[in-house]
């Protein structure tokens, strides 16, 4: 039994509208985890400048280590969550 031609044209355009909302969703995931990250290397690097210009030796080394690595933290755990929600949502 073949399929009516208005009922194919109406499932056509349905899928061609849920194909839209699915690029719209990804892509604002896509721009909300660069936003994510870029906050964290901004944390550190706040982090890293106050170490440069601070006039204790001790507390500089050390917020220059943990600048650097509150930077590299937040970045890979923001990836590794946005990974996982891909993956529940069927998107992997």
């Amino acid at each position: 039994m073949p399929i009516r031609k208005d009922l194919y044209e109406q499932q056509m355009h349905d899928r061609e509208a849920e194909a839209v909302d699915a690029d719209r969703a990804n892509r604002r995931t896509q721009i909300l985890t660069v936003a994510v990250c870029l906050f964290w290397c901004a944390v550190g690097g706040a982090v890293m400048a106050w170490g440069v210009m601070t006039h204790d030796a001790a507390a500089g080394r050390t917020a220059l280590s943990a600048g650097a690595q509150i930077a590299t933290v937040g970045t890979i755990f923001t990836l590794l969550y946005v990974y996982r929600r891909a993956e529940q949502r069927g998107d992997r």
